[in-house]
């Protein structure tokens, strides 16, 4: 587990999903294998991509500015 106050990367986080897991596992006629390291991760980088093309400005944002001492 992360230490308080330190971040953990999305990255990271799938790295470490995918190092203490199984590869592929089978039960009961049914069978599922996980992604590789790398599709997870550029699955992880769209979602995020997809996630911040959802906001309003897109990261631009307009103010007018006023100096203080011009009257």
């Amino acid at each position: 587990m992360a230490e308080s106050g330190t971040e953990i990367t999305v990255e990271e986080r799938i790295v470490r999903n995918a190092t203490e897991g199984f590869k592929s596992a089978e039960q009961d006629g049914g069978r599922g294998e996980q992604f590789s390291i790398d599709e997870q991760i550029k699955a992880a980088k769209f979602a995020a991509s997809v996630e911040a093309s959802k906001s309003k400005h897109l990261g631009i944002r307009m103010c007018k500015m006023i100096a203080g001492g011009a009257q």
